[in-house]
């Protein structure tokens, strides 16, 4: 929590990260893990961004994907046949069997992890020490605050997790206001400082750390 931004999106960004790397070294060699890669078409949008921040599995990532693509060459080989834009329903009818048959695997594993720490994160919240890194902390993203209050947990942690939470946008509030008091045109004129930040973090509160939540997250 001693890090920017949503603690539980950096711990899911780390799984997520943990699980192409096992993904690339040891399943692009593997027939099923191919056969999965192919129903789901890849991975989504969003997390195919950090597939391409991965380094030294380039010749992995090509073996995924050419199993995917190759699985598109074959479905649309066989729709070719008598197949026209101008016959009703044609185009609609191909484009669904073109659609994943399997969810994005980061997304899964960004739901998986997000459980297991929302319910850490909740247990933690009876302990002083783990308490006070938090309100030191830039607190939680808006969902995964939601997840949390959705725990089952002791009364007196949860009044913890909202008064904490509530002081942590408190602060941010201020800084907010001291940024556009300090920017601009109509500004004063003073240096900006920390709060030259708080505009990012403002959109990361609301938002999430980016690459955290895919296109085929239950939200």
């Amino acid at each position: 929590m001693g890090q920017p931004g949503c603690p539980v999106c950096r711990l899911i960004r780390v799984e997520v990260r943990r699980f192409l790397d096992g993904l690339l070294y040891e399943s692009s060699v593997d027939p099923a893990s191919q056969h999965k890669f192919r129903a789901s078409r890849g991975i989504c949008n969003v997390h195919s961004q950090l597939l391409r921040e991965t380094r030294g599995y380039s010749v992995p990532i090509a073996t995924l994907y050419e199993a995917a693509i190759d699985e598109l060459m074959q479905m649309t080989r066989e729709g070719c046949k008598g197949f026209s834009l101008r016959k009703r329903g044609d185009g609609r009818q191909l484009s669904e069997r073109l659609k994943p048959k399997r969810r994005c695997p980061c997304c899964v594993v960004t739901e998986e992890a997000e459980k297991l720490f929302a319910e850490t994160f909740a247990e933690g919240l009876a302990d002083p020490g783990f308490l006070q890194a938090f309100k030191n902390s830039q607190g939680l993203c808006l969902l995964h605050f939601r997840r949390l209050l959705e725990q089952n947990m002791p009364q007196q942690s949860a009044a913890q997790l909202l008064e904490t939470q509530r002081e942590i946008w408190g602060r941010l509030l201020v800084e907010l206001d001291l940024f556009m008091a300090r920017s601009g045109e109509r500004g004063d004129g003073q240096p900006v400082g920390e709060e030259g930040t708080s505009w990012t973090r403002a959109v990361d509160t609301l938002g999430g750390l980016p690459g955290i939540f895919g296109n085929d997250y239950e939200a």
